[in-house]
């Protein structure tokens, strides 16, 4: 890797040969977003117009993520099964409707027709 002066980085091949370079850009990563959850922490606390931290910071273990993880799952599995239920079950009750008023209108029509027929049977 080259420097802005054209000059080879000791500096940086140093990070890269002893793995340190993963460790600081996990420590990096790590700060950025503990500055980004502060912000996010102040500027609801703005919003609330309180004066104390409401924002708790949680460290999970390994287990309670993956537990969090599944239950996430199995509660967004829940709400999209709910809702397709519930659209499928409106759809079905359209159809019945839909078939109810089918029916009627053909009653309606053999009724006029019948009511036609009988007033030209009379009329002759």
């Amino acid at each position: 890797m080259e420097c802005e002066h054209g000059q080879s980085s000791l500096f940086f091949w140093y990070f890269v040969g002893s793995g340190k370079l993963m460790t600081h850009m996990r420590v990096l990563t790590r700060h950025v977003f503990d500055t980004w959850l502060v912000k996010v922490c102040k500027q609801q606390e703005y919003r609330m117009g309180e004066n104390r931290l409401t924002c708790v910071i949680t460290i999970f273990s390994p287990l309670q993520a993956v537990l969090h993880f599944e239950r996430q799952l199995l509660v967004s599995f829940w709400c999209f099964w709910r809702r397709r239920t519930a659209a499928c079950l409106e759809e079905q009750e359209d159809l019945a409707r839909a078939r109810d008023h089918y029916r009627n209108v053909l009653l309606l029509n053999a009724f006029h027709l019948w009511k036609q027929n009988s007033q030209e049977r009379k009329v002759e």
